[in-house]
């Protein structure tokens, strides 16, 4: 009985942080707030130090794959807002970088093949150990704008803002196999 209720729970709290995980697709990215790394704000003071690539601007929007001059898997303009978004948290740093470099992976993964299944997984891994680690106990009260802009910029384009729903859709069915901590990703970022 306390194991059915722990899947109950579990179904639940996941079926939860899929609605809400959804919502952030519904909005109208257009109204959000300018990412903070393209402000003109100094280097934010981190936990520790940090060397940034620079802002790529509107260059790094010619390519589906965008720019990585420093080529850790991590487009430019995301690793930059990672860093301006939780100057003061290094684990939950570590983890969007993960989740961004196997977000690009899916980005340019073609095709419906066990590859792409794995990234998916491993995605929304990384995913529910982020909203873990930055939100704690799924809560809707709590402000996801930087979250939801994040998620706005690794669809800033109108060729990835449609292959990252195409590939989005495709691995929703994978979704079930995520966990809401880091357990499944620990040792992985």
């Amino acid at each position: 009985a306390v194991i059915v209720g722990y899947f109950i729970y579990g179904t639940i709290l996941l079926m939860l942080i899929g609605y809400i995980d959804s919502r952030s697709y519904d909005i109208d990215y257009d109204k959000l707030p300018q990412p903070l790394s393209t402000r003109g704000l100094p280097l934010p003071e981190t936990d520790i130090p940090v060397i940034l690539p620079l802002d790529p601007g509107e260059a790094g929007k010619q390519t589906l794959a965008g720019i990585d001059s420093n080529n850790d898997g991590v487009r430019d303009d995301l690793e930059r807002e990672i860093v301006y978004m939780y100057p003061e948290n290094e684990e939950v740093r570590r983890v969007l970088r993960a989740m961004m470099k196997t977000g690009q992976d899916v980005m340019l993964t073609e095709g419906d093949h066990e590859h792409f299944e794995r990234l998916m997984v491993r995605y929304f891994d990384f995913k529910q150990c982020y909203l873990y680690l930055a939100f704690g106990a799924v809560n809707p009260d709590r402000d996801y704008t930087n979250n939801r802009m994040l998620w706005g910029m690794i669809q800033n384009t109108t060729e990835r803002k449609n292959r990252f729903e195409e590939n989005e859709i495709k691995g929703r069915p994978y979704i079930s196999s995520a966990t809401p901590s880091c357990d499944s990703v620990i040792g992985q970022y």
